[in-house]
């Protein structure tokens, strides 16, 4: 049912209740609550069998937790994210569903924030930075909508050449998302770019980009055995540049995540002062390579690597194809994780030696 024949639908049924109070005890009118939610009856207890309890919400592919709207877009949106200290700390990054992290060039990584839909994303999330090939590659695994402003050469190309459905904010900015006026006085106009979920769900809808997808999430969700191998604190070199840690809390279940070594680490914090934590932590190691005189890619076609999980870990392996990004156990067993976020770091085989775990 279209969402403007299901507030039509509403409105009556409002109107009915006013008509008969003996059927409806409640608010009559407009609600305030979110589209696909509910308010709950006010007035005198009612004792009628008729009466519908609110819709469960629905299983999130990306997390495994019920926190989708019955009804909203669950085809994932996965949006370029700058992670130069000149970006940090950015905005809304931390309310993502899955993470993927990656060197591009020069040492720097950026971050794809991946959603799993429109609604899900923030009132602002930023700032917004141009495509890089390894994020597109991803990105055409999960069927994602692809948000970046401008690319590399064969990152633009591959988008192309992938047939991925991609919002450009540097083409689109007015409707898709915005520069911000104290970023730009303060970082510069490149350090600006902001979007949020309702303009998204808006420029994806006058695209006519499909709300579903028919691509497998990357792994299962149950609460699955703890690994074999130390996971408290975790600490991997992207580059020279970038180093990261995750440091689990047993009393919350997360990882946070710090930027820097486990001798001088800081808190991945946002503008708000919210830090980075996750339930889950997947390592990748890949072969990188020089695309370019200027940008990294990598192979992205299978390999092995580290899951971390409740204080433990163990060796896992991935394949990425056009269709999917999945994840094993050593014997081929479909990864189970343990439902929440995850954070994916996309680590080259050199700096596999740099992985400290404790």
């Amino acid at each position: 049912m279209k969402p403007t024949l299901r507030r039509t639908l509403a409105a009556a049924l409002g109107a009915a209740c006013l008509l008969s109070l003996s059927a409806c005890g409640g608010n009559g009118g407009e609600s305030s609550a979110p589209s696909g939610q509910t308010t709950s009856p006010g007035g005198t207890e009612s004792s009628s069998p008729q009466t519908q309890a609110p819709a469960a919400n629905e299983t999130n592919p990306l997390t495994g937790v019920a926190d989708i709207t019955p009804g909203a877009s669950t085809r994932p949106v996965a949006l370029m994210v700058e992670n130069s200290s000149t970006a940090r700390p950015q905005l809304g990054l931390d309310k993502a569903d899955l993470f993927l992290e990656a060197e591009t060039e020069g040492g720097i990584t950026r971050i794809m924030a991946v959603f799993a839909g429109a609604s899900r994303v923030p009132d602002k999330i930023g700032p917004i930075r141009s495509a890089r090939s390894p994020f597109v590659t991803v990105a055409q695994s999960l069927d994602a909508v692809y948000g970046h402003a401008g690319g590399s050469t064969l990152g633009l190309a591959n988008i192309q050449n992938f047939g991925l459905d991609d919002v450009n904010f540097l083409s689109n900015a007015a409707q898709a998302g915005w520069r911000d006026a104290d970023l730009q006085a303060q970082r510069g106009s490149e350090h600006s770019l902001l979007t949020s979920g309702q303009n998204l769900q808006s420029f994806i809808s006058s695209q006519g980009y499909e709300a579903s997808t028919s691509h497998p999430a990357p792994f299962g969700f149950t609460s699955p055995q703890a690994g074999n191998g130390p996971g408290s604190k975790v600490q991997l070199s992207f580059s020279g540049l970038q180093r990261v840690c995750f440091v689990y809390d047993a009393g919350t279940g997360l990882y946070a995540k710090y930027n820097g070594t486990l001798d001088s680490m800081e808190p991945h914090v946002m503008v708000d002062g919210s830090q980075i934590a996750v339930t889950n932590v997947i390592i990748m190691y890949d072969e990188k390579y020089n695309e370019d005189a200027d940008h990294i890619n990598f192979r992205l076609s299978a390999g092995d690597g580290v899951f971390l999980t409740a204080g433990t870990s163990r060796d896992i392996r991935w394949t990425r194809t056009a269709e999917s990004l999945s994840f094993t156990e050593q014997d081929g067993t479909p990864l189970s994780v343990n439902p929440g976020k995850t954070y994916i770091c996309l680590v080259t085989q050199g700096n596999r030696v740099a992985t400290v775990l404790q």
